[in-house]
């Protein structure tokens, strides 16, 4: 019986929905989040439910040939994406089987044929609408808020941590949203000052 806290060595199978991927440990689905298909990971239990358990991880063993580095310096405590450090080509494999998996697994069908995924024509830059998040103290990795510097807006402007809606992490800019909306941000906190 799998317990909370416990530590397991899984592969990560493959892509599920909201940023985390599935493992099996005996046959018990595990959904672990900022991983990779083709991951190798250490995962400490942090939830247990009757048919499924999520976990974190807790050490990469074996990195996945998918696997890259994200370019965001965000990414990981912001909650504006979630697939970052998966290839661009992978990322659309995985969407292309989680609409073959809703056709199966939920919809019953057998056999379904699934177009490969449309490739975005600018996978930066291209966000159309941005909802920034405004907070009176700063966030800052290791859940401790920033020290201030000399020059520094007295709150946050930016996005919530990944599953925090009471922290704020104040951004320069977002590489997913359109350079417009950077410029709008550039904007706020200049005014600000």
């Amino acid at each position: 019986m799998i317990r909370r806290g416990d530590m397991l060595e899984l592969r990560i199978e493959n892509c599920a929905l909201e940023g985390k991927c599935v493992a099996r440990h005996n046959g018990l689905v595990v959904f672990v989040p900022g991983v990779v298909p083709g991951d190798t990971v250490r995962v400490r239990i942090e939830k247990v439910r009757r048919n499924f358990v999520e976990g974190v991880v807790a050490t990469i063993l074996s990195p996945s040939p998918f696997r890259t580095s994200p370019p965001c310096p965000y990414f990981g405590d912001c909650g504006g994406c979630t697939w970052q450090h998966v290839q661009y080509q992978a990322q659309l494999e995985m969407k292309r089987q989680n609409v073959i998996d809703a056709f199966e697994r939920i919809g019953g069908f057998r056999d379904v044929e699934v177009a490969p995924t449309l490739p975005a024509e600018e996978v930066y830059f291209y966000r159309n609408k941005i909802e920034f998040s405004f907070s009176r103290e700063r966030w800052a990795p290791k859940l401790k808020p920033a020290e201030k510097e000399e020059n520094e807006l007295p709150f946050a402007v930016g996005f919530h941590r990944v599953g925090k809606y009471d922290k704020v992490i104040d951004i320069e800019a977002c590489l997913l949203q359109s350079e417009f909306s950077n410029e709008v941000l550039r904007a706020v906190k200049e005014i600000s000052l």
